[in-house]
């Protein structure tokens, strides 16, 4: 595993503000440096808790319980990453390279009788939270007692053991302390959610008959996929006890246990009804209203013989247990999935109960990672992935993973593909394309050729040149072209995708970071403006956004994966079009990848080898009979409308196409 070098500053998302209106703000700050007994991780993924919406707008204040100062204002307590720098006095537990989890707990102070006992370290009085008293993981790096963090082990994605760390180890423990025995029965309210879908699956993993407790058919279907023995819809019940009964039914006398995890006062007020002589409760859904009580009259506890106890996270040996459930394939969380730009709109979710109400756990997307579902994982871009060898979505993903885009547009007709990429962008799935960063193949090229007419921002009078990334995705290329001097436009199908590059744009303009420069800069230089359109490229009428008249022309076009995302059908569309809007004097930018698959098979992205020559300057129509290419002198004679001025392998590229990428101009003949 190659660990990219440690950046001197990083982004986080840092709380402003105070109750109800807090928000987060994308801020860089520094990288911290591991000291004695601390090791440093590279987030790839984190989770969004309950409690991380909880600490951010203070709904635990009356309870005492606010965000501390030495939490510099990071939230998030559900990371997962790799260790890229090793502290003194931990090189024998830990080596750079290592997968570790970060936990609400980030130390314990190792001495008291709770941790001396090695099963009770959650109730240290001297422990350290992330995210409360700590700083989080909402940021790229994260720097945590080497002691306490938890090893993931083979067999567990970085994007599953997120979620385990808090959510998983809470839903098993919960599990455990129901005292309740194989084939017996374990009541679940609240187990279509975020808690309660892992619940289910913990709980059937140690032999244990589940009564799971949601409302609807779709909850119904999910809790009976992962393995519910019944299922009872609390919507169709007018009164509690009439649940209640239902409940005694199923069970015949009550159940072993219930597990809570809806912080609902109705259900901490009937659960401990659904019990048996003898049964326990666990109380694990956090109410914010501390009026709300969990128990029954004190008659009923004493006759019955009730236990009600309580339960959240777990020691690390149980984080170890836990992870070793999905290790064996017994345990996958569901996920959903976001950007750290977006975290105050997907806390607004949560709290209207959007997220949790679609059994799903959120994971962010951190530094330059690539982001996926269990059902069709990717590795990740960076770093190796989470457990295997460097791919890449776009050039050499699992079939599992690329799976996702074919069945979204497997059938779908070929007029309604650009239809089919906004939806994709509407369901907040641009993570499926995205780089994290600009292309470092295009930045050497135009710093490095900084002195060569046609890469100079500024033309002869002093005009700013104009540079169009068509397919523009979060906006990264077309950023990193305004701060080298170009005025830049990123054209995107989707009026989601513009809205999101341009939230991107506002603070990367003001405060850019390091990526997206390269040894060759020897700026500053005054930054064009980075504009951002919406529109079909095949479809007149976006230019009119950029010239009044729309007789656009663009002196630099950049394709990536804009091409690799067409149907080869429109391949030649696409050479046609390009001919269009590249200026008499401009060039065609294209960072071109090897993908040995044959065009005619399903996609996107769809088969590359050979197809931009072919389109460009043979006049091909990049599927079938790609010729040889041939030597430069006699590209004139060949009717396609481009010639080639360079072509080479890149001495830097995105690391799964380093060694493989080359990098091309073209210019029209």
């Amino acid at each position: 595993m190659t660990i990219p070098d440690i950046p001197t500053r990083q982004r986080a998302a840092v709380r402003r503000g105070t109750g109800e209106s807090a928000t987060t703000t994308i801020e860089n700050i520094d990288v911290p440096q591991p000291g004695p007994g601390q090791i440093l991780v590279k987030i790839n993924w984190t989770g969004l808790c309950g409690s991380d919406k909880s600490l951010l707008h203070d709904d635990w204040k009356d309870f005492g319980v606010n965000m501390l100062p030495q939490s510099q204002g990071i939230a998030g307590h559900e990371g997962a990453g790799v260790v890229v720098a090793v502290g003194e006095g931990m090189q024998k537990r830990w080596k750079v390279g290592d997968r570790a989890g970060i936990k609400w707990i980030a130390s314990t102070c190792g001495e008291c009788e709770f941790c001396l006992n090695g099963v009770d370290e959650v109730h240290c009085e001297k422990q350290i939270n992330s995210g409360f008293s700590a700083p989080g993981t909402f940021q790229e790096y994260c720097l945590v007692d080497g002691r306490y963090t938890s090893k993931i082990p083979d067999g567990v994605s970085d994007e599953e053991a997120g979620p385990i760390m808090c959510g998983g180890v809470t839903a098993y423990t919960a599990c455990k302390r129901s005292a309740v025995k194989s084939g017996q029965w374990l009541v679940l309210p609240g187990a279509g959610g975020g808690l309660g879908h892992l619940a289910i699956q913990y709980a059937r993993a140690m032999g244990m008959r589940v009564l799971a407790i949601d409302g609807g058919d779709e909850k119904r279907d999910l809790c009976e996929k992962l393995g519910a023995e019944a299922y009872i819809d609390f919507q169709k019940f007018k009164a509690p006890a009439d649940l209640k009964d239902e409940v005694m039914r199923i069970t015949k006398h009550g159940a072993h246990g219930v597990v809570v995890t809806a912080a609902s006062k109705t259900v901490y007020e009937w659960a401990p009804m659904y019990l048996r002589p003898g049964g326990t409760m666990v109380v694990v859904g956090l109410p914010n209203d501390p009026s709300i009580l969990a128990g029954a009259p004190p008659l009923v506890l004493a006759l019955r013989r009730l236990n009600i106890v309580g339960n959240i996270t777990g020691s690390l040996r149980d984080v170890e247990e836990a992870l070793d459930f999905t290790a064996r394939g017994i345990v996958h969380p569901i996920l959903s999935k976001g950007k750290l730009e977006d975290l105050d709109s997907w806390i607004e979710k949560l709290k209207a109960g959007q997220v949790a109400g679609r059994a799903h756990l959120l994971h962010f997307k951190i530094g330059r990672l690539m982001v996926g579902i269990p059902s069709y994982v990717v590795q990740a871009e960076e770093n190796g992935g989470s457990n295997g060898p460097k791919l890449d979505a776009w050039e050499e993903g699992p079939a599992l993973f690329q799976g996702r885009l074919i069945g979204h547009f497997h059938d779908r007709p070929l007029e309604e593909h650009g239809s089919g990429w906004s939806s994709l962008w509407d369901s907040n799935e641009s993570d499926l394309w995205d780089r994290g960063k600009p292309s470092p193949a295009l930045i050497d090229l135009i710093e490095q050729e900084k002195d060569a007419a046609i890469f100079r921002p500024l033309k002869p009078d002093g005009q700013r040149k104009k540079a169009l990334v068509p397919g523009c995705g979060r906006g990264y290329d077309v950023i990193m072209l305004a701060l080298h001097g170009f005025d830049a436009y990123g054209l995107e199908i989707s009026a989601t995708g513009v809205s999101t590059a341009k939230k991107y744009a506002a603070s990367e303009m003001q405060r850019p970071q390091e990526y997206n420069f390269g040894l060759g800069w020897t700026g500053p230089v005054t930054p064009g403006n980075a504009s951002f359109v919406e529109g079909d490229f095949f479809k007149p009428g976006w230019e009119r956004q950029i010239s009044a008249n729309g007789d656009i022309k663009f002196d630099l076009v950049y394709d990536y994966t804009f091409l690799c995302a067409l149907h080869p059908q429109m391949r030649p569309q696409w050479a046609a079009r390009m001919s269009e809007v590249v200026a008499p004097d401009g060039v065609l930018v294209c960072l071109e990848f090897p993908m040995y698959k044959d065009p005619t098979q399903p996609g996107p992205p769809w088969g590359l080898n050979g197809v931009h020559w072919d389109l460009l300057a043979r006049g091909g129509d990049g599927i079938k009979n790609i010729g040889e290419e041939a030597e430069v002198e006699e590209v004139d004679q060949l009717p396609g409308r481009f010639r080639r001025l360079q072509y080479h392998k890149p001495a830097r590229s995105y690391d799964a196409g380093r060694g493989a990428d080359m990098l091309s101009v073209y210019a029209l003949k």
